[in-house]
Order: C-alpha cells, then structure tokens, then sequence
C-alpha cells in the first residue's frame, strides 16, 4: 500500500481540532463508548424496534452526545456500537446507563461482550461532505 502523504493525499494531525474543543470548556478529547453484542437472531424485529423508537432517541438526548454507529456483523452474529461524546464524564455517564439496562437488554437476545470508554485520537470524514 502507498502511504497517503505519497500518494498526494492530505492527511491531517492527529491533534487537528483538539483547540477548538478545548476553547469550547472541554479537554480537547473526545470520547467514545464502544460495544459488542452477542444478539440472538430470533429477536431480530424487537431488536430493531427498540432500537428505532427507544435506544437512539435516548442516546441522541445525553448530555456530550455528538455521533453514534450500530452495525452488525452477519458472519459473526455480533453487533458493534459506537457512541462518541465531547468529554469523558458525558462518556461515562451514558456507560453506567448502559451497564444498567444490560439485563432488560438479554431479555431480548442482547448480551454485551465488551463495553469500555476509549479516547478518541483521530477521526476522518470526506473532503465533500456536508457540515454536522
């Protein structure tokens, strides 16, 4: 593989951005809860429906949230999510909210594998898309 600064193309610090969230009051890092789940395939549709009408309105409204990812896997049968925040208390608290609903959420075929907070140390978005 060519590296990008061969190849022509910019490829930005790491630390890009960083002053701009630490002049808007947070530490410059962000940071993302990240999970994977066992999900038993015959809860297929209630997975979906919770997900849609309860999961990620209730995401959406926690105090940090800037982007979320559910994705699934269908050769392992796992699912993988992503929720990143402004800072790491936000990121913290939406865990503990997590690890409290883990029950409910084997009651539908959602078991967690892993849940941990992470930094956020680079992130990339093509040069044409619109503004968040």
């Amino acid at each position: 593989m060519i590296p990008p600064m061969a190849a022509g193309i910019e490829v930005p610090s790491l630390t890009d951005g960083v002053a701009d969230r630490a002049a808007e009051g947070g530490s410059g890092v962000m940071h993302a809860v990240i999970g994977i789940w066992t999900v038993d395939p015959a809860w297929h549709d209630e997975q979906h429906r919770l997900l849609r009408e309860e999961i990620i309105p209730l995401v959406r409204r926690q105090p940090g949230f800037l982007t979320g990812y559910w994705m699934h896997d269908p050769e392992s049968g796992r699912s993988h999510t992503t929720a990143v925040f402004h800072d790491l208390e936000s990121a913290g608290r939406f865990k503990a909210l997590v690890e409290s609903g883990t029950r409910q959420a084997a009651r539908v075929g959602v078991v967690s594998a892993v849940l941990t907070t992470v930094d956020v140390v680079a992130h990339a978005e093509h040069p044409d898309s619109p503004p968040r």
